[in-house]
């Protein structure tokens, strides 16, 4: 794996850190800083580095949480290709790419989840799954938060910052 590999990794571990701590002070709130950032370098690098980096970041949602094993890598992993495969639409600088990509992939984790766990079968109705899987809060501040994101990962990406590749 390259430095920028790695370096990728480790800020995705830091942003899952940070996110899991903020959910437990803010819980529904916490924005998905995780997956913003797996979007931010889907953009970036492309469909199949965005994947491998969102089914790494599912890894560490695996390990550290409780229920079926495979579902936040398979989840991640299709958001980090579906950003790298919408990097040729968007620019990352566009602010369509910067807030409405992160939490349109919120939602769509969240359907994707909901879906695996036979969500269709409890909720009696495609739109029972459909309305379950907007999570609102989430979803808001994961639009608020990932321009921010956005931009300080492009700082530290730059020439002069840590992830020279």
């Amino acid at each position: 794996m390259s430095r920028t590999g790695v370096g990728a990794l480790a800020v995705v571990f830091f942003f899952f850190l940070v996110q899991n701590t903020l959910g437990l002070v803010f819980s529904e709130y916490a924005p998905a800083l995780a997956l913003a950032a797996v979007v931010y370098y889907g953009l970036t690098r492309g469909p199949s580095f965005g994947f491998f980096l969102g089914a790494a970041a599912g890894v560490f949602f695996e390990i550290f949480s409780v229920g079926r094993i495979g579902h936040e890598m398979i989840a991640l992993g299709l958001c980090g290709l579906a950003a790298g495969y919408t990097a040729t639409a968007f620019f990352r600088e566009n602010l369509l790419a910067r807030v409405v990509l992160p939490a349109a992939l919120v939602y769509g984790e969240a359907l994707f989840r909901l879906a695996m766990d036979g969500g269709v079968r409890e909720m009696g109705s495609v739109f029972g799954i459909l309305q379950d899987a907007f999570v609102w809060p989430t979803i808001l501040s994961t639009a608020i938060f990932s321009p921010f994101l956005f931009r300080l990962l492009g700082r530290k990406a730059s020439p002069g910052g840590y992830f020279r590749g």
